[in-house]
């Protein structure tokens, strides 16, 4: 979850400490790989077994990047790494409280700020989400 949530906590603390974060390349699992129609989850626990691993001490940042590289190393990086270049966006869900077990389904994760449903897409795949979503998807946001 590298664009929403590790790039950010990564870059505020580098402005914490009076720092410029280097322009580095990133890869975003849960956008950069291509998972098999089957594993609708990018959540890190449920994506391991998916891929037969455990992983023996979750929620710990090594750990967890550990597990990450093990499930990435199942893909090819040549895909892996041409996807991640492609422009990305952010979209959220148009539903209703009721409708937020569609965004599940569709991999849309719950954004605690404002109280919406989100998910990183590439921005070649919007109009196949808007298509193919029972419900209205907004762009948020560019990478």
């Amino acid at each position: 979850n590298g664009t929403l949530f590790d790039k950010p906590l990564l870059q505020a603390e580098f402005e914490r400490v009076g720092l410029f974060m280097p322009k580095t390349h990133w890869i975003d699992t849960t956008a950069d790989i291509v998972f098999p129609k089957q594993i609708t989850t990018r959540k890190l626990t449920h994506l391991a077994s998916e891929h037969k691993f455990l992983n023996p001490l979750e929620q710990r940042a090594v750990f967890d990047v550990l597990t990450m590289l093990t499930i990435a190393s199942k893909y090819s990086w040549e895909e892996t790494i041409a996807r991640s270049l492609l422009p990305s966006i952010e979209v959220q869900a148009g539903v209703t409280f009721h409708q937020k077990e569609e965004a599940k389904k569709r991999g849309y994760r719950w954004n605690g700020d404002d109280k919406t449903w989100r998910k990183v897409i590439k921005e070649n795949e919007l109009e196949q989400e808007r298509k193919d979503s029972p419900f209205r998807v907004h762009v948020v946001k560019k990478s």
